[in-house]
């Protein structure tokens, strides 16, 4: 039965007020208030027993109190939630304004008072009711169409299982009132709940928002989110009235279909009356928020929270979200990522506490176990998932020991749209071919901007490039296109385009992160530094710089780093021996790992027919060499390194003994002098110099070059052939193996071609 009074002006109790006197013959009706403001201290008055001052100070040490824990959560790298629920804790009854601090603190006993409270708590559900209303519209039913049965199952028992634990557990809460014995429901709630988006913030932070486990993680929360309000409203029926529940829960129905079917398709129509491209109309926006609060009464009405019309509301307003096999690793990591708390868990407790069926006991513990639950989270799934990611060395990352019939793996970076060109012409003569493909992976590098989210983001194959990174950053179109040229050129080398969104400082983590995931053997990183219109590098941004650094200190893999000087825009065609060959590169061998893997390269990119290349080796002049004071583990490293350069050269010149597009020439040097003087008079007819980084091995052929180098990430010899005062303007590559690589394990074979 409604009640017929619920639109009935509420009886007012008559008081005098501060000060009044009734004029002669008017009637004047009278009640007691705080007034909203007031004169300030310069009056006999005090401004904090008024409405808005109290407030400001109130939202003021609110505001304070959160900015600190934020800070304080920051290096843990905590959702903001953490922080937020932290402060709550703080700032509410069980701290700052517990009746032991108001007691002995004047000024906040003043401000906190129970009397005062109201219009705080006013503000606070308002905006509550904004912020479900947004939580609904993050969310898209059309996701629940495409989770699979694996996230079906997890979201129903992750919301079942708890809930039930949670109701069992409060029945061991000591001595609460037979009043509070609902309290067991809100309990239950609050346990069943995960909050998806504190669980999409720690992904985004974590970098694994789309990865397999994320893609599982969200859609599980997606389903668990709705069964856990499917089970709040079951509990705010329950206890808003017992002789109404079934009411109330027809009325939620009522409301939802009505939603659907009558609200829904006139928000699209007004929607749909706004042109492509263009903002919403002021009128727009306000009829949303104004509806917002519309939604929020009815359902407050009804008998159930103003929540819920909010968050059905939001619901049905179409957006754009989410939706293998799991190892029990991985698994294990899901389960504690289910057991973040969100803001729902924190409102059913506290819905519970407004209904009467829970006293403050019960509340602060559960409270505390959220808290405690939702910190616990990030380190955890840290640990257990990121901690597995090492970047270790392995036979298929040296492409020495790649196969002759192996796909190629690499991974290229991109950090403004002007490397395509040089990247693109790299790609096209490293040859691909039907025996031994190429397989790209093109990482669009993004710095992370004040208000985007850190994410790794997987463009479709199609083409279509995400609408998100379109608004951010509008060459994502134009790198598309290139590839797709170059995918056209070579039919046999295949590019993913992938967008990563992140600080500089962390950039080296989603590309190392990329390549051991990806199983990739080369990286190709683009110099910071660009030539101009007068032959001179500038620098384009020196944060790439130490990207390029960090990747060179902790990549899983081979790096390599090009410095393009027109390697886009190759010189006129060449004519060598009646063929005609569009790309000379030269080689220069001087000893070494990072040589070696050079070479291994350089006589890949030979076989492409478009390709010239010109061997330089150097060999040690022992006549001149003075090793009589040299250290025995130093002479012994030397001997077996220079085993290893004898052992891979000699099977190089057996493959191409016949191939007349390979020249390959020995000179002699016993130092640094000599060997820039051979390298200069090579000549400056070259497209490339291909050369190995060399920074950790020692060798009286590049005595005293390393202390003049400027940029130690190029090596000595990448180093020299930059510098001004060498004539020749070529591109260059200089390749670096595995950091942690034993370079002794190439002694045995090889299989560079």
């Amino acid at each position: 039965m409604v009640n017929p009074d619920f639109l009935k002006p509420p009886e007012i109790a008559t008081y005098n007020v501060r000060g009044s006197r009734p004029a002669a013959g008017v009637e004047k009706l009278c009640y007691l208030t705080d007034t909203v403001t007031d004169n300030g201290i310069w009056e006999e008055i005090n401004p904090l027993q008024s409405k808005l001052p109290i407030f400001i100070f109130q939202l003021a040490i609110v505001l304070s109190v959160t900015r600190l824990c934020l800070l304080l959560l920051k290096p843990l790298r905590q959702p903001h939630f953490a922080a937020e629920l932290l402060a709550g804790i703080l700032v509410g009854s069980t701290a700052i304004a517990s009746d032991f601090v108001r007691k002995h603190v004047t000024v906040l006993g003043s401000v906190f008072a129970a009397s005062r409270i109201m219009m705080m708590e006013t503000v606070g559900n308002l905006g509550l009711i904004y912020h479900v209303f947004l939580l609904g519209l993050e969310m898209d039913l059309r996701a629940l169409t495409t989770v699979g049965p694996k996230a079906l199952c997890i979201g129903i028992s992750g919301a079942l299982f708890p809930f039930l634990f949670g109701a069992s557990v409060y029945t061991f809460v000591p001595e609460y009132p037979k009043t509070f014995r609902w309290g067991c429901l809100y309990w239950g709630v609050a346990l069943s709940v995960t909050g998806l988006p504190v669980i999409a913030e720690i992904f985004a932070k974590l970098k694994l928002l789309h990865s397999e486990i994320g893609r599982i993680a969200m859609s599980s929360a997606l389903v668990n989110e709705f069964s856990s309000w499917a089970l709040l409203v079951l509990s705010l029926a329950i206890t808003s009235s017992n002789s109404s529940t079934y009411l109330s829960l027809l009325s939620a129905v009522v409301f939802i279909i009505f939603s659907i079917f009558v609200i829904h398709p006139a928000l699209l129509w007004a929607i749909g009356k706004t042109r492509e491209g263009e903002d919403y109309s002021e009128a727009t926006v306000c009829t949303l928020l104004t509806t917002v609060l519309a939604c929020g009464l009815i359902t407050d009405i009804c008998g159930l929270s103003s929540l819920l019309g909010a968050f059905v509301f939001g619901l049905i307003i179409p957006p754009d979200l989410l939706g293998h096999r799991m190892s029990l690793h991985e698994g294990f990591t899901l389960g504690v990522l289910m057991n973040t708390k969100g803001l729902i868990a924190v409102l059913s407790m506290s819905l519970g506490r407004d209904h009467t069926v829970m006293n403050e006991d019960g509340f602060a513990i559960m409270l505390f176990t959220i808290f405690f639950m939702t910190i616990a989270t990030s380190p955890v799934v840290n640990f257990l998932y990121r901690r597995t990611k090492k970047f270790l060395p392995s036979q298929h990352r040296v492409l020495q020991n790649l196969k002759p019939d192996a796909e190629l793996r690499m991974l290229t970076c991109i950090q403004e749209v002007q490397t395509v060109t040089g990247i693109a012409a790299l790609l096209k003569f490293s040859h691909s071919s039907k025996k031994s493909p190429i397989c790209i992976f093109a990482l669009q590098l993004m710095q992370l901007k004040k208000h985007t989210t850190a994410l790794l983001i997987v463009h479709g194959a199609g083409g279509t490039s995400s609408e998100s990174i379109s608004r951010v950053d509008g060459q994502i179109d134009q790198l598309i296109a290139a590839f797709n040229n170059l995918e056209h050129q070579c039919p046999m080398l295949s590019v993913q385009l992938l967008t990563a969104i992140s600080p500089y400082n962390t950039m080296h983590e989603d590309i190392c992160s990329l390549a051991e995931e990806k199983q990739v053997t080369l990286i190709i990183l683009p110099f910071h530094k660009r030539q101009t219109i007068h032959n001179n590098m500038e620098e384009t941004n020196l944060a790439y710089k130490d990207v390029n650094n960090s990747t060179l200190a902790t990549a899983p893999c081979t790096v390599g780093i090009l410095v393009d000087r027109g390697f886009g825009t190759l010189l006129p065609t060449k004519v060598d021996d009646g063929k005609a060959r569009s790309c000379r590169i030269a080689m220069i061998f001087i000893g070494g790992p990072d040589d070696r893997e050079a070479l291994a390269y350089a006589s890949r990119m030979a076989r492409h027919p478009m390709v010239a290349l010109t061997i330089l080796r150097f060999i040690a002049d022992e006549s001149s060499a003075q090793n009589g004071d040299a250290d025995l583990s130093l002479s012994m490293d030397i001997e077996a390194e220079k085993r290893a350069d004898d052992i891979l050269i000699n099977e190089f010149r057996h493959k191409v003994q016949n191939d007349v597009s390979v020249d390959y020439i020995e000179e002699m040097s016993s130092n640094g002098a000599e060997t820039v003087k051979i390298i200069r008079s090579l000549g400056q007819d070259f497209d490339l110099y291909v050369v190995g980084r060399g920074l950790s091995f020692f060798s009286p052929l590049k005595g005293g070059l390393d202390e003049w180098s400027d940029c130690p990430e190029l090596g000595s010899i990448g180093d020299l052939l930059l510098t001004s005062d060498f004539s020749s303007t070529a591109s260059i590559l200089v390749v670096q193996q595995h950091a942690q690589f034993n370079p002794g394990s190439s002694t045995q074979g090889n299989s560079i071609l």
